[in-house]
């Protein structure tokens, strides 16, 4: 039977040599965030912030995962059982620390050390992040899905495409601008357009593939 960690070591933090090294600290739970972890998290980082001999803060899990995503036992059933009130509570205990580290002080890295799912993109999409070459568990190299990046810049145009044409139309409908004009409003916009929708442009493939066909594929092991 697994013992219930306090809310103070649901997080493990040191630093050294200017880097405080923090973790998920419920491996026996594939580090699932409870809301004793959110409120303990934004404790450490609240800590870690402002001091002067912290210079990057490195974000990772203990054991095997990283983060196994939300709780579904103290997050989700325990929340539910209190009620709406309660719900929102630790929603807004959860966005907190992943607001919190969006906007950090620190140079923020996420090491993602294994398993990541659900919840776990909140805080990882929230730092910079890198990946260990394989999976610690099973040894499957990580890579990037194939069709990724094309899939995105396909998404990209078409965002641009209805963006653009659509507001031409507009436009053209309802005001007194002549083409000329509006194509000098439109045609710049049409180029800047794919530089200021690429990250969303990815964001939306992703989720397209991962709601299609799965977001991970099993890869020989090379």
């Amino acid at each position: 039977m697994t013992t219930e960690r306090a809310e103070r070591d649901t997080v493990a933090f040191e630093v050294r040599n200017g880097i405080a090294w923090v973790k998920f600290n419920r491996p026996e739970k594939r580090n699932c965030m409870s809301p004793k972890l959110n409120r303990q998290m934004l404790r450490v980082l609240e800590d870690l912030e402002f001091r002067e001999d912290v210079g990057v803060l490195v974000l990772s899990g203990e054991g095997t995962a990283w983060s196994a995503g939300m709780d579904l036992k103290e997050y989700f059933r325990e929340s539910e059982a209190q009620g709406l009130g309660a719900v929102r509570n630790a929603q807004r205990e959860a966005y907190a620390w992943w607001e919190r580290l969006r906007w950090y002080q620190k140079v923020t890295i996420a090491m993602v050390n294994g398993w990541c799912f659900g919840g776990g993109y909140g805080p990882l999409f929230a730092t910079r992040f890198k990946t260990y070459d394989r999976c610690s568990v099973c040894d499957e190299r990580f890579e990037r899905e194939p069709g990724q990046w094309f899939g995105a810049v396909y998404v990209n145009l078409c965002l641009t495409l209805v963006l653009t044409a659509g507001g031409f139309l507009l436009t053209r409908t309802f005001t007194p601008l002549t083409s000329t004009q509006q194509l000098w409003i439109w045609i710049p916009l049409a180029v800047i357009g794919p530089l200021l929708l690429h990250r969303s442009s990815t964001g939306l493939w992703t989720s397209l593939v991962f709601i299609g066909e799965g977001l991970y594929l099993r890869w020989p092991r090379r």
